[in-house]
C-alpha cells in the first residue's frame, strides 16, 4: 500500500482525510500529515480517535 493509497482508504473506511507524506517529499513509507489548527477541540478528539482505529486496521 503506498501512502495515497492509506488517505484514500481512510477517507473511504474511517471517513478521515490526511496528507500523504509524498505531498511532502516523503517517499517510500506509509507516512502522512496531520492538519488540526482550524477546528475546535471536540473535533480534533474525535477525529484522532478515528485516526487512531483507522490505523490500528491498515489492510496488508
Amino acid at each position: 500500500m503506498s501512502d495515497l493509497e492509506l488517505v484514500r482508504w481512510l477517507i473511504e473506511a474511517h471517513q478521515i482525510a490526511v496528507v500523504p507524506g509524498s505531498a511532502f517529499g516523503c517517499e517510500g513509507g506509509l507516512l502522512v500529515a496531520i492538519s488540526y489548527g482550524a477546528l475546535r477541540p471536540e473535533s480534533v478528539i474525535e477525529g484522532i480517535g478515528r485516526l487512531a482505529g483507522g490505523l490500528g486496521t491498515i489492510p496488508a
